[in-house]
């Protein structure tokens, strides 16, 4: 029997999106006009540190000597000479991060060329569309290095005797998600920087804002669900995911959104267009639990008081409860209650669609 042979897309081989990344790079100016070595070859050595995993600028410096790491980086990324690790630094922070913006663009559009992106359409009970899911992250701190656009915060020190300026950039970062695939494919982040005449911190809300147009003007028909955290769950935020068209599933807490939860109570006793049903089983190995899960859930419920923006609301509450059965409180019931919610929403939008 042969050898089988193995077939790879012809766009989406690891050459192929290199070659297409580096034809962007080359076109993009450095504003300190470094001649020692091309700008494009310094982009591409700092792609070459996040693609093979190397863990420091100090080990990709140390390529520079090795004879076949070298001809390896040359092969895959066509870098003609691999910069110190100062250069890196220096050269490429002096470059606009929206200079890059592009870059994840180009590969984006050859995944949806390829078909690649099949694989990650969620049916939402009307239409095919795409999780996107959104969170804060950061890339740097430090109470000594600071720039132009580092965020800063008092922080305590490790002998908690005094408070430090703390120095810091985050960035808002987006992919592409499917509860049924590992793979998540990122979309282009968002920084959260020090704006220009601004005298207090930019925050993640209004990093949001630029994303969300950012997004639309990347993938102006592309059908999208953003997946958001307790912190979006505000008019606002809804009111600005509705003006660019995305679709949202949004973690909405009791303690952060009072209208919205008496809201729905008042609903339920008042109009009586809630949906509720229950879910019971049997859990554990060697001790027996009774889960009960209950899914309740009413379209167009004010979010504030003013009533000026509706949702579809889902509200999921699980308790457990089991019978003790050693030591002391032996035969004692015992229950646990919990609120799920931000774990269970994708599963829970599905068996909702599905009644």
């Amino acid at each position: 029997m042969g050898l089988m042979k193995i077939q790879t897309r012809k766009n989406l081989n690891i050459q192929a999106l290199n070659r297409q990344l580096r034809a962007h790079f080359a076109k993009i100016k450095d504003p300190g006009k470094v001649k020692s070595l091309p700008l494009v070859d310094i982009i591409m050595s700092g792609l070459a540190v996040f693609q093979l995993k190397i863990p420091s600028l100090l080990l990709l410096d140390d390529m520079r000597s090795e004879p076949l790491a070298h001809k390896n980086l040359k092969r895959l990324f066509d870098i003609k000479q691999v910069p110190s690790d100062t250069q890196l630094r220096d050269v490429l922070d002096r470059v606009p991060t929206d200079e890059f913006r592009n870059s994840f663009n180009l590969v984006f559009h050859s995944l949806q060329k390829d078909k690649a992106l099949e694989q990650f359409k969620f049916f939402d009970g009307h239409k095919d569309q795409y999780l996107v899911s959104c969170d804060a992250t950061g890339i740097f701190g430090s109470t000594n290095i600071k720039c132009d656009y580092c965020l800063a915060k008092l922080q305590k020190s490790k002998m908690m005797t005094e408070k430090k300026l703390h120095y810091h950039h985050q960035l808002l970062a987006a992919s592409m998600v499917h509860p049924k695939q590992k793979t998540v494919i990122p979309l282009c982040p968002e920084p959260i920087i020090q704006q220009d005449g601004q005298a207090k911190n930019d925050c993640e809300i209004n990093a949001a804002k630029r994303l969300y147009y950012h997004l639309r003007a990347a993938h102006p028909k592309l059908p999208m669900i953003l997946l958001q955290d307790g912190l979006y769950s505000t008019g606002a935020n809804v009111l600005e995911l509705k003006k660019h068209n995305l679709s949202f599933i949004i973690v909405a807490k009791q303690d952060r959104c009072k209208n919205l939860f008496f809201g729905f109570d008042k609903r339920k006793e008042g109009l009586k267009d809630t949906v509720e049903f229950t879910n019971t089983s049997i859990i554990g190995d060697k001790t027996k639990k009774t889960r009960t899960r209950t899914y309740s859930y009413v379209n167009a419920l004010p979010m504030t008081g003013k009533g000026d923006v509706a949702v579809n609301f889902i509200k999921f509450k699980e308790a457990i409860e089991w019978i003790i059965d050693s030591g002391r409180k032996k035969g004692t019931n015992k229950k646990k209650k919990s609120n799920m919610l931000g774990s269970l929403i994708l599963k829970l939008a599905k068996i909702i669609l599905k009644k």
